[in-house]
């Protein structure tokens, strides 16, 4: 696996390609190694088909005005998520990865909140515990619905949502930050 995760065995040409490519992303030439690798195993793209999949995640970055390095870093750092949530490509992650900087959160986080809202018993108490504290009410159901479809970034954003956003959150004791944070998966200062 380490060795499908840097630029040696590549020619010359590619090897200076993928050299370019990692400093127009922000990445280091073994993390970019490692993610045309992954994406040429699991989607069987070639090297430049890979290489496109990586400056589109790069240009959606840019795009959204978001630190291309910071996101392509959360997508280097979270390759498992390729083969946990459904063999997803590079550039499919890469789109996760825009749209969680977007809300203020990483690949990881979107993670552990799918795997908390996922646990299905577990995370309906948490949000009946905080309706309780909110004395309103807060569902998981959508945001299941949406985790079990594939959807993580929208569920996660359908639950943020749900919380009335960072001036909602704001607005929260220290108990209900806490529980909220709980439901999300997250500490009180990552939420």
């Amino acid at each position: 696996a380490e060795g499908a995760g840097n630029l040696k065995g590549l020619t010359g040409d590619a090897a200076v390609e993928a050299a370019k490519l990692a400093f127009n992303i922000g990445l280091t030439e073994q993390e970019t190694g490692k993610l045309l690798a992954r994406n040429m195993l699991v989607t069987g793209e070639t090297m430049a088909q890979s290489k496109a999949s990586l400056e589109t995640v790069a240009n959606l970055a840019r795009g959204a005005s978001l630190p291309i390095g910071k996101v392509m870093k959360d997508v280097a750092d979270n390759m498992d998520m390729m083969a946990k949530f459904g063999n997803k490509t590079v550039e499919e992650l890469g789109k996760a990865a825009v749209e969680a900087a977007k809300m203020g959160a990483t690949l990881s986080q979107i993670e552990a909140f799918g795997e908390n809202i996922m646990d299905i018993d577990n995370a309906r108490n948490k949000a009946m515990q905080l309706s309780v504290l909110l004395n309103r009410q807060i569902s998981v159901d959508r945001a299941q619905q949406l985790m079990y479809a594939g959807k993580e970034t929208e569920a996660y954003k359908e639950m943020l949502n749900q919380l009335g956003g960072i001036t909602a959150f704001n607005q929260m004791d220290y108990f209900q930050r806490k529980q909220a944070a709980d439901l999300m998966g997250v500490s009180v200062g990552e939420l």
